[in-house]
């Protein structure tokens, strides 16, 4: 997900000699720049400011079915308004954050990266030095919150990389697993 291609984008910073390669669906990565906070888009990402608020999670977490509604609009939403990618998921993902403040644990997240997220949309976080590990992307041609076109700046912080887009919204590796399976093996086979 999200989280972890910040992870793997960092430790291929960090640690590049200790990888043979990385792989990666629908990035976020600094060359989305300004795009990602532009009015057309706030649509996407307004829940990366509400869960900022001191009673998000609270509301969130009021009820299993305030908690399912949430995080069924995400999760239907960016795989093609398809209901049914995440419907063996949803329970599951619902009894992991009732528990013991998981909600608030996962919303940190984005109080955490606030300060790095407004210097992004503003243009003033320093470039991270570009990453030299292989890298592959698959994107998905339908992702409404990281946007296939936005890919069009990797060769900014990615030296060695090859990218391919899936018939699929945000969650490529939900949506399209066959693809994504055979692409990964071709990807690592032999490296």
């Amino acid at each position: 997900g999200d989280l972890g291609a910040y992870v793997l984008q960092a430790f291929s910073q960090a640690h590049g000699d200790r990888l043979k390669g990385a792989f990666y669906f629908c990035t976020p990565y600094p060359g989305l720049g300004s795009r990602y906070g532009q009015p057309d888009h706030l649509i996407e990402v307004w829940y990366q400011y509400f869960q900022q608020l001191p009673w998000a999670a609270k509301l969130v977490g009021a009820s299993r079915e305030s908690c399912r509604l949430y995080m069924s609009h995400f999760l239907d939403h960016w795989s093609g308004d398809n209901p049914e990618v995440f419907a063996d998921m949803i329970e599951i993902y619902v009894d992991m954050f009732m528990r013991n403040d998981n909600i608030q644990g996962g919303f940190d997240w984005y109080l955490s990266s606030a300060a790095n997220r407004r210097k992004w949309l503003e243009g003033t976080l320093p470039p991270p030095p570009r990453i030299t590990v292989p890298s592959r992307f698959l994107w998905g041609r339908r992702d409404p919150l990281i946007r296939p076109e936005w890919s069009d700046r990797l060769g900014d912080y990615f030296a060695d990389f090859s990218i391919d887009f899936a018939d699929a919204g945000h969650f490529v590796h939900r949506e399209a697993p066959a693809v994504c399976a055979r692409e990964i093996k071709a990807f690592f086979e032999g490296r």
